[in-house]
C-alpha cells in the first residue's frame, strides 16, 4: 500500500474517486445540511449541498446519496450527480429511505423501511431484495453479495448478515455484535467490524462466506480502515493514551500494532481511508494557525 498524507482542511474524507478525493465540509446546524467537496489535483470543486442525514457513496463516475421526502420537498429516494455540472437527478423513489448506501460495480443498495432494495446505477425500477424485519445500518456490497448490520432501533446487539445476489431470498447470519458501534468495512474475502470495549474498541474479522469471527485488535482506537495487507487505525484522541497518536497497522489477528506514520511536531491526524492501493490519512495543525499579515 502507498501512504498518502493530505492536508485535512475539510472535516471528513467520505470517498475516493478515480482522480479526486471527496470531503464533507462542516454541517450548517440551522439548515441541517453539509457541503460535499471534490478535490482533484490542483484545486477543489463544490459538488453539492445536501441533507446531513442521508447516506452517500462515490465511484469513478458519480456521487450518490439518499434523501427523505421531507428533506427533498416530497421527492424522497436515491439521487446521483455527475461531472461536469454535478446536477442531482433522482434515480429511485423510496420512502422512508434509510441513511445507509452501498455500491458495487453495477448497483446501489439502500434501505426502504425494513426492506433491502437494489437499483441500477443508471436508474431504473428498484427491486426489493429482502424484508429485514428490523433496521438496517452499516452496509457494504461487492458483486456477489450485500452485507449489513441488523438491529432493533439501531441499538445493541446487532447481527451481521449476508444476502447473496444470485436470487436467493434468505439472508445468512455471519456474526452477532453484542456492543456498538458497528463500523463495517470489507476486503475481497473478509468483513471487519468494531464494537465497544472498556477501555477502547475491539476490531473483529469474519470471512464473507461465513466462519468464526476473530479478534484483530483491542485498544484505544478511533478511526479505522482496511486493506488487503491489514487494518489501519488511528488512536482515539480523547482516550487515555497507551498508544502514540500516529497511524498504526495490524497485519493479522493478534499481531502487535506497528507505527507507520507519525505527524511532525505541531500537527495531528484526522481522516482515514484505504482505496485503490493507497491509504489516505489527513494531517492538520494541532492548533489553528493565525492568519498571515
Amino acid at each position: 500500500m502507498v501512504l498518502v498524507v493530505y492536508p485535512a482542511e475539510f472535516d471528513r474524507l467520505l470517498g475516493v474517486g478515480a482522480d479526486a478525493l471527496y470531503f464533507a465540509v462542516a454541517e450548517d446546524p440551522d439548515r441541517g445540511t453539509m457541503t460535499l467537496i471534490r478535490r482533484p489535483a490542483g484545486g477543489s470543486d463544490l459538488v453539492l449541498t445536501r441533507s446531513s442525514d442521508g447516506g452517500l457513496a462515490v465511484d469513478d463516475d458519480a456521487v450518490y446519496w439518499t434523501e427523505s421526502a421531507t428533506e427533498s420537498g416530497g421527492r424522497g429516494g436515491v439521487w446521483r450527480a455527475t461531472a461536469p455540472g454535478w446536477v442531482g437527478e433522482r434515480i429511485a423513489v423510496a420512502s422512508p429511505v434509510g441513511v445507509w448506501l452501498a455500491v458495487n460495480s453495477s448497483h446501489l443498495f439502500f434501505a426502504e423501511g425494513h426492506w433491502l432494495v437494489a437499483v441500477a446505477k443508471q436508474g431504473g425500477t428498484p427491486k426489493r431484495l429482502i424484508d429485514n424485519q428490523t433496521e438496517i445500518s452499516e452496509m457494504v456490497a461487492d458483486d456477489t453479495a450485500v452485507y449489513w448490520v441488523s438491529s432493533k432501533r439501531w441499538t445493541p446487539p446487532g447481527w451481521l448478515k449476508r444476502l447473496s445476489l444470485d436470487g436467493k431470498e434468505t439472508a445468512s447470519l455471519l456474526a452477532e455484535i453484542p456492543k456498538g458501534p458497528y463500523t463495517l468495512l470489507q476486503t475481497k474475502a473478509q468483513l471487519y467490524f468494531s464494537q465497544d470495549s472498556r477501555p477502547g474498541r475491539i476490531v473483529m474479522a469474519v470471512p464473507k462466506q461465513g466462519g468464526e469471527a476473530t479478534v484483530v485488535t483491542d485498544g484505544d482506537w478511533g478511526l479505522m480502515t482496511v486493506a488487503e495487507d491489514g487494518v489501519y487505525l488511528l488512536p482515539d484522541p480523547h482516550a487515555h493514551q497507551r498508544l502514540p497518536l500516529a497511524l498504526h497497522r495490524v497485519r493479522s489477528p493478534g499481531a502487535n500494532p506497528e507505527v507507520l506514520y507519525t505527524p511532525p511536531p505541531g500537527f495531528k491526524l484526522r481522516g482515514l481511508m484505504a482505496a485503490r492501493g493507497h491509504v489516505y490519512v489527513g494531517q492538520l495543525p494541532s492548533k489553528p494557525q493565525a492568519p498571515r499579515p
